[in-house]
């Protein structure tokens, strides 16, 4: 059923500016865009959408792979 879609994964911040320079600065994803609810990188093909969320419970298990 998926097989001919890409699949995207968000991730929730806090705070945007901070991921930004740890995606961007530490992990060398491409920044794309800031839009108002998610700050967007890109990785090859693949994109990373960084939901800014304002209150959230940090996972306690990956969330990305």
């Amino acid at each position: 059923m998926l097989a001919g879609c890409k699949l995207i994964g968000f991730v929730p911040t806090k705070n945007s500016t901070l991921s930004r320079e740890f995606y961007e600065g530490k992990l060398g994803f491409k920044f794309v865009s800031d839009p108002h609810l998610a700050l967007v990188m890109q990785d090859g093909e693949s994109m990373l959408p960084i939901a800014k969320a304002g209150k959230f419970t940090p996972a306690q298990y990956t969330v990305m792979g």
